[in-house]
């Protein structure tokens, strides 16, 4: 999950975390950690828009680090 949704609740994060909480629960930290600024910012795309152009790309990245840990682990299930 990252700002690429147009609207985002903390609902969306809970559901990824309550997901890593059950599956993978070794990685919650590190997700939690990933998702704590990001999770904080749920305003509409207009206000996202006026964020510094430093913070969005700190967002992104964060994003596609939880992204990246849950595609790793998706393969590493499938194995």
């Amino acid at each position: 999950i990252g700002l690429d949704l147009k609207t985002l609740d903390q609902g969306s994060f809970n559901k990824v975390i309550d997901y890593v909480r059950v599956h993978r629960p070794d990685l919650l930290a590190e997700v939690e950690e990933n998702y704590k600024e990001l999770s904080s910012f749920t305003e509409s795309i207009q206000e996202y828009m006026k964020l510094t152009p430093e913070l969005k790309e700190k967002f992104k990245t964060n994003a596609e680090r939880v992204a990246r840990l849950l595609k790793d682990e998706s393969k590493q299930a499938k194995t």
